[in-house]
């Protein structure tokens, strides 16, 4: 973990998970280096942002271990920055064909596989795999925009500040149901709505 009052964090976590028996897929125990995360986007593809929280390293090595169990990773390159410190600030998913995203912040993205690695067009890319992106301001992506959970498909639990109207139209238009909150007390714990949450698994009734 990248910040030292996060230090043996993920000692906790791994506890944890092998206390629920989920299957730990890939660990960090050598050298310097962070890796604080990645979003699943499907059973075949992973998304992964180099943002502040991560070194290239250890990114590299989570890369060419999960590619054992998933088909291909899409690797963004954003700034080094704390708004962009986990890959949930400038991308997110709302259903399995529409997500948020904050496109400035993509500087590189390429598209490994297990045979190769090539640099693809992130929009242009998720456009090929059926997914729209609805595109966020600067002001709405400093307001944790993207950090939203998704209850089911086209439902999410959202900051009742983190939008613009003409983003809340957008997501009207295509039937997005948005249930707000007011985020003081969350931001008080020191992170975002996805922070402070964990979905261990989704089941399809």
């Amino acid at each position: 973990m990248r910040p030292p009052a996060r230090e043996k964090e993920e000692v906790v976590v791994k506890e944890a998970l092998n206390n629920l028996r989920i299957p730990i897929l890939s660990e960090f125990n050598e050298g310097e280096g962070f890796f604080e995360g990645c979003l699943l986007l499907s059973k075949e593809t992973v998304f992964v942002a180099d943002t502040e929280r991560h070194t290239y390293p250890f990114i590299r090595k989570f890369i060419l271990n999960i590619l054992k169990e998933f088909n291909e990773v899409i690797y963004v390159r954003i700034p080094k920055a704390r708004r962009y410190m986990h890959p949930d600030t400038v991308f997110n998913r709302i259903r399995e064909d529409l997500a948020l995203a904050y496109l400035p912040a993509v500087e590189e993205t390429c598209l490994f596989t297990e045979d190769s690695r090539e640099r693809i067009d992130f929009k242009e890319f998720m456009r090929e795999k059926g997914v729209e992106i609805i595109p966020v301001s600067d002001s709405e992506q400093s307001r944790l925009a993207c950090s939203f959970v998704p209850l089911e498909s086209g439902t999410i639990f959202h900051y009742d500040t983190a939008l613009d109207q003409k983003t809340r139209k957008n997501l009207e238009s295509e039937g997005v149901e948005i249930i707000p909150f007011h985020p003081n007390a969350l931001l008080a714990g020191g992170g975002s709505l996805r922070c402070h949450t964990l979905r261990l698994c989704r089941r399809k009734n």
